[in-house]
């Protein structure tokens, strides 16, 4: 029962469903129509699934080895298909001028992933757990209010990563950690450029 709820929290709270979840509220913020904040959203959905295909395509020929790419050496060529995904992604934004909370998102994602890359020849370090720091400490911190309570999603998900045998626990808080760090030299440089 423990191990099924463990899965059903990772798959909720996973890095796929919280950048569609993100891609709205940043959307939202500054679009002027509710279409174009959906439109944004959009945008972010079929990006984020092109990275999910590429995953499902890489378990059906056998370069990775689950879903959740928990070999770290096969990390190693998961990382430059993202950042690359990326880099089409925040050009997107910028050629069709979207949201400058995107735009800013996009430039900072692409270092903050090749870093995530080279931390990742030391320690497996959990990107569940990165994702949902770096999701809820952001928003907490730029949106305030209510928002803090999504800081209780970092133990659920550490609780889900361990359960589930994905990682050990000193691996969910480097993630945590490190996601906690960008993210508020994230929410920083996002104040920077609303000044």
């Amino acid at each position: 029962m423990q191990k099924e709820l463990a899965r059903t929290v990772s798959i909720v709270l996973s890095p796929f469903v919280l950048a569609v979840v993100g891609g709205f509220f940043f959307s939202y913020k500054e679009a002027p129509t509710p279409q174009e904040a959906l439109f944004w959203t959009g945008v972010v959905t079929l990006y984020t699934a092109i990275v999910a295909l590429y995953i499902l395509y890489g378990v059906k020929k056998g370069f990775f080895s689950n879903l959740d790419i928990t070999n770290r050496k096969e990390r190693f060529m998961f990382y430059p298909f993202l950042i690359s995904t990326l880099f089409a992604f925040t050009a997107t934004a910028f050629i069709l001028n979207g949201p400058t909370l995107l735009k800013v998102a996009g430039i900072f994602l692409i270092p903050t992933i090749f870093l995530f890359e080279l931390l990742n020849e030391k320690i497996k370090g959990s990107i569940h757990t990165a994702n949902v720091t770096a999701a809820t400490v952001g928003f907490s911190l730029y949106y305030g209010g209510i928002f803090y309570l999504l800081l209780l999603l970092i133990p659920l998900v550490i609780w889900s990563r361990v359960k589930t045998h994905k990682h050990t626990l000193s691996e969910t808080i480097v993630g945590g950690a490190y996601g906690a760090v960008f993210a508020i030299i994230g929410v920083f440089i996002v104040q920077f450029f609303y000044r």
